[in-house]
């Protein structure tokens, strides 16, 4: 290094030590606080440590000018590294506290704005630490990529840029590749429409450069068409299209009968591209494209090819998908991928470094320096239903995205989490943002069900003709059911039941679930055995035996290449891409097996291990093309599963696959005379495959998640899967079945198989091809669609290997994505152009009712409708009123389409709307699943769990009546409450309310002032539903009901007496009339402890009053089996489960028949309801839209229910005298001016 070098080396060292200094010592998360005048949250300390950063990159850009010649000296990258990691700290502190102070659904608008800014300031810094570009030296020799590695077409700029050698021999080539049209005689025509002798081939083995000078112009020209579009005469195809109906391919068909072709080319892309291009534009250029509505519209398939668009469109791309379900969803984006990036065009193709549901997709070259990576683009995968991704969080908010998609918004709270990605989108021309986000939805998935060929598959991918699985209890074997009915997706609350071995089913509360009673006995053949018959789940208790399938003894006759083989691959094998298939080991008869057969090479050096066994690494030459067409071929890691078709193929094989894969990673263990078969794996999704098929066989093993501390050996923390087969009867069908090549461990199978014989089993006929396992537990989880199917001889089928009915499914449209959906322009939506796509439809097939939605895939576009017809380009465009000339339209033509028959389909589906229309359930499971207009997104599939019709009879009632109760002001003075009539004061009329703060009175049916006697303690009880603010904007009211018990009898016995729903500017003020209420009815009081506002204003107010009024939560949570909060003494915790028993019991309550009230007999229970927004509630009743009066009725059911149970709160009043009621009448006087009621005493 060059003294001069040194001196200025020397003077910026010590200057960034000293912010390193500063900066360690600069702990800001606890400076961060709320500045009322600006009214946001800020942190001085932060704004130094970000000023500092900034001089520092600013200093760096100026450094590595001044220090010329000696910027590839070891002292200098030393300290550019020194430089990166004080950077890189400030990143990772700000990374760290978003992760310990998250925003949720609750957080304030100044901790999500402080959060955006964060966000922001890591984006920017990222930034500016890339363009430094301070970590990487530049490459001088031709051999500059890892291992094969060969320079990509579609990298050329980048690699020009980086590698100095790159681009002198490209500019060798004499191209000039800032020419418009660097091949003219392509330059408008499509690729699928040129022949294939006119396509040079390119050589995927070479350098670019090292290509033909035609092959480089040739490709070079369909990228710029990829980048740019084309145009067609007078016409355009956008970039994306030309990309979707020329470059992106599809696998289609699985196994052997796989191909890989170009992706069709349907109205749904078209209009999908319309939106999109819609989107860029001036007008529109701070939109997202929200695609909604029809199920299986190959939604995953047009994202994905938008997605990839992306990567090989914009340098060095950064994306991001997002997505509510990570298995099949987000899964499903992740298969398309793989499918069309390995599949490329050998000229368009870039090497994948990772496709990976945790890893993501990363794309690019690696350097001579395997960790010199020159990206290509990548893509980070974020599960927002289960939490992030392996490093998806980090990666999700630690950069500015250049792709954005939020998958199946219609699953989950979709608005935090895109109000939270915005602000990422800025920085376009013009005040745009830079790209267009994708949101989409559809509904879907559930349960594994065994086929009649004995193929599992999910119960939403049944068909009719496949049948189903079931078992046969009186003879005790598996049956082949026929399929007479399958029900679209319908809504019900369900549970999860988990039993001790693993086994684990989601299903509704009446799902029968066949049971082995302890203490109940059937007579069969003249003996006596322990009773089975099918229970619903919600009456199924911990510890109760259900009866599991013990085997499906149904295969199919394929046969595999070399299942063994293939075994000892996914153990211990490594068939990454760009690798000849590889096996590591160092066991004797699996080298001797492939040394015999197949032609190897070295991959790594032998060696001995410690054990004093030959570890060979070696590579089997021509296995690359088998494995391909078992499609596990590319699999690395984690990322491992077993081949495609598994279930068509026969017995033996899969025992032998089995076999292999035992050979490698399975172990046999025998610890004080108890046998256990293990297999270890880090690859959970393998896991649950070979359990599956274990469990076929009739082993049934358990399988658990192992975390190992660090070691010496290993210094990180490390997350693996034991699967363990145990039990006796598993273990023989093991020995049976499946056999070790390795002799070692073959024998200590034989001797476990010895020791199992000196064991006594015995199995009870009834239980013959069946087992039973205990029931660890059971979890309420909510309302859930479910799948429903009728199975014909047995009415059984085996779901997850339970004996059972019908299984549970997944989600409608979420809260958050209706909100999205029919606010668009609030939310950065693009609206729907019904314009545009109804210039193609004739007038007598639109469905739909134009309104505000976002765009909107009609069920007559689904792959569920009648086929497509295949058109010419140009006469689909001039059906729609596209102007073209004739030459134009000439050359389109020679593109196909397919395009919706609206007629046809319309047909279609009103059809089947027609057949089902007399199952509300069935239909509306079918309305939502294909909507025909945007409004049957919104339909539930759940029908209304309370009386809508009658309680909407009810209203009108009791409206038209005049029976609606009398409103009051409710007040105090000097120790006294008065009850002022107010008729002409306004109450709120309008569900959901979107109203401003608003004091309504109090409505009252029964008015105990008016009594000569203070109400007994508890004869009166008040449900409370409060709100979180004091000012708000949404449709939220504070809601307290007040129902009577029932012990006294008489009008209003049993009913509620009173409401006072209202939304005043201050939370205190409700609060003085609330408990002026609970004081005048003398009242037990229960409230959602979410909120205890109301709590915190007892104990500063009226302490004296909290322990006489108010219900705690342990008794109750104890009688009524309800989960409970722990932190929180007083009142009702808004759990699922605890919710659902609320609803039951408004459910009981106004279902109940027979009801009498005076002298009118035969009533319902809604007739006892004269509260009309409550009864509004009731019938417009839809999960998740607000219910604070449904919730405030259904807490005061509760405590009402629960002292009724438990006898508390009893006492007979005395009888009012003669006297006592004449002077009921007049009670009435008039106060200071003031209608009021005298008389009520201090209490």
């Amino acid at each position: 290094m060059t003294e001069e070098g040194k001196e200025i080396l020397s003077i910026y060292k010590e200057e960034f030590e000293n912010y390193k200094n500063f900066l360690d010592l600069n702990y800001w998360f606890d400076d961060v606080k709320f500045n009322k005048s600006k009214n946001k949250l800020e942190s001085s300390k932060l704004q130094t440590e970000v000023s500092i950063i900034s001089t520092i990159i600013k200093g760096i850009e100026k450094f590595k000018e001044d220090i010329k010649e000696d910027i590839n000296s070891k002292k200098t990258t030393d300290f550019l590294k020194f430089t990166s990691d004080i950077i890189e700290r400030h990143i990772n502190t700000i990374a760290e506290y978003k992760k310990l102070f998250p925003i949720h659904v609750n957080s304030s608008e100044s901790d999500v704005e402080f959060h955006s800014d964060l966000f922001a300031l890591i984006t920017k810094t990222k930034i500016s630490l890339s363009k430094l570009n301070i970590s990487e030296s530049d490459k001088k020799d031709k051999d500059i990529f890892f291992g094969n590695a060969r320079a990509p077409l579609v990298m050329r700029e980048q690699l020009c840029s980086e590698i100095p050698i790159v681009k002198d021999m490209t500019d060798l080539l004499g191209i000039n590749f800032n020419s418009p049209t660097i091949n003219p005689s392509t330059s408008n025509e499509l690729l699928i429409n040129m022949k294939e002798k006119d396509i040079p081939p390119y050589n995927p083995k070479k350098h670019f450069f090292d290509q033909e000078v035609s092959t480089i112009q040739f490709w070079e020209e369909e990228f710029n068409k990829i980048k740019n579009g084309v145009n067609i005469g007078g016409y355009h195809i956008s970039n994306w299209l030309y990309w979707h109906i020329n470059i992106f391919k599809l696998a289609y068909g699985k196994g052997k009968d796989k191909s890989i072709k170009i992706a069709e080319f349907r109205d749904n892309e078209y209009f999908f591209d319309h939106m999109y291009n819609k989107a860029e534009s001036d007008e529109y250029g701070r939109h997202a494209v929200f695609s909604y509505g029809s199920r299986r519209f190959a939604k995953s398939v047009g994202m994905t090819s938008r997605l990839l668009h992306g990567l090989w469109t914009i340098n060095n791309a950064q994306g991001t998908v997002q997505g509510f379900s990570k298995i099949p969803d987000l899964l499903a984006i992740i298969d398309y991928s793989s499918d069309a990036i390995l599949n490329m065009f050998p000229a368009l193709r870039v090497n994948a470094n990772s496709i990976d549901i945790d890893q993501g997709i990363s794309l690019g070259i690696k350097g001579k320096k395997a960790q010199d990576i020159y990206k290509f683009g990548e893509l980070t995968v974020v599960n927002l239903e289960g939490g992030t991704t392996k490093r998806g969080s980090q990666k999700a908010a630690a950069f500015t995205p250049d792709i954005f998609l939020l998958d199946e918004a219609g699953k989950g709270k979709c608005i935090p989490i895109w109000k939270a990605a915005m602000p990422s989108f800025a920085g376009g021309n013009n005040g745009k943002w830079r790209l267009v986000p994708l949101i989409s939805g559809c509904v879907c998935e559930g349960t594994k069900v065994y086929t009649h060929d004995g193929d599992l598959v999910n119960i939403e991918d049944l068909q009719m003709n496949d049948g189903i699985i079931g078992f046969d209890s009186k003879n005790n074997e598996i049956s082949k059911e026929p399929i007479t009915w399958i029900q679209p997706p319908s809504e019900k609350p369900c549970y999860r039941i988990t039993t001790m071995k693993g086994y684990s089913l989601e299903c509704s509360y009446e799902h029968p679930i066949l049971v082995r009673h302890r203490n109940k006995r059937e007579k069969i053949e003249n003996k006596w055995f322990r009773k089975r018959e099918f229970i619903p789940a919600e009456n199924l208790e911990i510890g109760q035996q259900i009866v599991i399938n013990e085997s499906v003894d149904i295969w199919g006759n394929l046969k595999m290449w070399e299942p063994r083989l293939v075994g000892w691959f996914i153990g211990d094998g490594h068939y990454g891409q760009n690798d000849i298939p590889s096996i590591s080991s160092c066991d004797f008869e699996i080298n001797n097996y492939i040394s015999e057969n197949f032609k190897t090479s070295d991959k790594k050096k032998p060696y001995y291990t410690k054990d004093n066994k030959l570890m060979l690494n070696r590579r089997l030459r021509g296995t690359g093309k088998n494995l391909r067409e078992l499609g596990i071929f590319g699999q690395t890691k984690c990322n491992k599963t077993l081949p495609n078709n598994l279930y068509k193929y026969c017995k033996n094989d899969i025992c032998e696959l089995l076999g292999g894969i035992f050979d490698t990673d399975g172990h046999v263990t025998i610890k004080g005379n108890k046998p256990t078969i293990c297999f270890t794996t880090k690859c959970e999704n393998l896991v649950i495959e070979i359990k599956h098929l274990l469990n076929k066989l009739g082993i049934h093993p358990t399988y658990n998640k192992v975390i190992s501390k660090p070691n010496k050996l290993v210094k990180i923390e490390t997350e693996y899967y034991v699967l363990s087969i145990n039990d006796k009867r598993s273990i023989e069908t093991f020995y049976k079945n499946i056999n070790f090549k390795i002799k070692y461990k073959q024998d200590i199978l034989k001797e476990a198989i010895d020791i199992l014989k000196t064991y006594k089993e015995r199995i009870p006929k009834e239980l013959k091809n069946q087992r039973v396992d205990c029931i660890k537990s059971i979890e309420y989880i909510g309302i859930k669609p479910i799948y429903n199917l009728t199975a014909g001889n047995t009415n059984t089928y085996i779901a997850n290997q339970i004996v059972t009915h019908n299984t549970a499914g997944e989600g409608e449209l979420s809260v958050d994505a209706e909100l999205m959906l029919k606010n668009p322009e609030m939310y950065s939506i693009l609206p729907m152009d019904w314009d545009f796509l109804e210039e193609f439809i004739d007038p007598e097939f639109v469905t739909w009712k134009r309104n505000n939605f976002g765009f909107f895939v009609p069920a007559q576009m689904s792959l569920e409708a009648p086929d497509k017809i295949k058109k010419p380009f140009g006469d689909f465009l001039k059906s729609g009123n596209i102007i073209l000339d004739d030459e134009t339209h000439l050359e389109l033509n020679n593109i196909d389409i397919h395009v919706t028959d609206w007629e046809k389909s319309m047909s279609f589906f009103n059809e089947k709307r027609e057949k089902l229309s007399k199952d509300i359930t069935l239909l509306s499971g079918e309305i939502n699943s294909f909507p025909l207009d945007p409004e049957d997104c919104y339909a539930t599939t759940e029908v209304n769990i309370f009386p809508g019709q009658e309680c909407k009879r009810r209203k009108s009632i009791i409206s038209e009546n005049g029976m609606n109760g009398q409103k009051y002001r409710i007040h105090s003075l000097n120790g006294e409450i008065f009850a002022e009539m107010s008729p002409n004061d306004k109450t709120i009329t309008e569900y959901p309310y979107k109203g401003t703060s608003i004091d309504c009175p109090v409505i009252l049916m029964e008015n105990p002032l008016l009594s000569d006697s203070k109400p007994p303690l508890g004869l009166y009880v008040i449900g409370f539903d409060d709100v979180k603010h004091d000012k708000t904007d949404g449709d939220s009211v504070m809601s307290a009901t007040i129902f009577k018990r029932g012990y006294e009898g008489g009008e209003w016995a049993n009913r509620i007496v009173g409401t006072y729903d209202s939304r005043p500017e201050r939370k205190k003020d409700y609060y003085k009339v609330l408990y002026l209420l609970i004081k005048m009815f003398n009242a037990r009081f229960l409230h959602e402890n979410a909120d205890n506002g109301f709590i915190e204003y007892l104990e500063e107010n009226h302490p004296e009053d909290l322990y006489t009024h108010v219900s705690a939560g342990v008794g109750l949570a104890s009688e009524d089996n309800l989960h409970r909060n722990n932190n929180r003494k007083w009142g009702w915790h808004p759990t699922d489960h605890n919710i659902y028993h609320l609803n039951q019991k408004i459910v009981r309550y106004t279902k109940e028949e027979g009801v009498v009230i005076g002298e009118e007999q035969g009533l319902s229970g809604v007739d006892r309801i004269n509260a009309e927004m409550l009864l509004e509630e009731l019938y417009r009743y839809k999960k998740g839209k607000n219910a604070d009066r449904i919730r405030s009725f259904g807490l005061a059911l509760t405590l009402a229910s629960y002292y009724d149970r438990t006898y508390q709160y009893i006492k007979n009043r005395k009888k009012t005298t003669t006297e006592n009621k004449k002077n009921k009448q007049d009670r009435y006087k008039t106060y200071k001016g003031l209608t009021s009621t005298k008389g009520f005493k201090k209490f």
